[in-house]
């Protein structure tokens, strides 16, 4: 079932429109990790860059998930949510 899912956003990603980010208006945090084997580094960065206000974490080397530094990543969400009004 998940190998449907990465196919059908390989088929889409290419064609969508772009979406207006400057107009998003609510506390954003976009995590991701430079090795990422979907390659989604760039695309977080550029998202982050476009949307006022919000936060880009990045992660040198924990591959798909910052999962092999958990607790940072955990905290940096903790702390968007305790700051949102």
């Amino acid at each position: 079932m998940r190998e449907k899912g990465i196919w059908n956003d390989a088929t889409i990603s290419p064609v969508l429109p772009r979406f207006a980010l400057e107009r998003i208006n609510v506390p954003t945090l976009l995590i991701s990790a430079e090795d990422d084997l979907y390659r989604a580094y760039p695309s977080a960065r550029y998202t982050a860059a476009h949307i006022p206000g919000a936060q880009f974490v990045g992660y040198p080397s924990v591959r798909h998930l910052p999962l092999g530094d958990w607790k940072k990543a955990s905290s940096e969400v903790i702390g968007l949510l305790q700051n949102v009004p």
